[in-house]
C-alpha cells in the first residue's frame, strides 16, 4: 500500500520520517523516509484504523486514517 503525505496546500512532504503508531495487527517498530512524492510503501494486509506519526522540521504530527483495502492509495494531508 502506498501512503502519500502532503501539507495543507497539497504539496508533498518530502524527506519526512514516518512511524506507524498503531494498527489493527502487530507491526514492527520501524521508521520510513518519504520519497520525492511524499510517499512511503507499506506492506499492510489488514483493513482497519492506522495511526502515523510524521516528523519534519523539528515537529511531530499525528494522523489517523481508516484503510478499507491494503491495495488502495492513501493520501493524507498534514496541516
Amino acid at each position: 500500500m502506498i501512503v502519500r503525505f502532503a501539507d495543507g496546500q497539497g504539496r508533498p512532504l518530502v524527506g519526512a520520517i514516518v512511524c506507524l503508531s498503531n494498527s489493527p495487527e502487530p507491526h514492527p517498530d520501524l521508521a520510513m523516509l518519504t520519497d520525492s512524492k511524499g510517499e512511503i510503501d507499506l506492506n499492510l494486509t489488514a483493513p482497519g484504523t492506522y495511526g502515523f506519526v510524521l516528523y519534519r522540521n523539528g515537529q511531530a504530527r499525528q494522523v489517523t486514517t481508516h484503510i478499507r483495502s491494503p491495495d488502495q492509495l492513501v493520501a493524507l494531508r498534514i496541516d
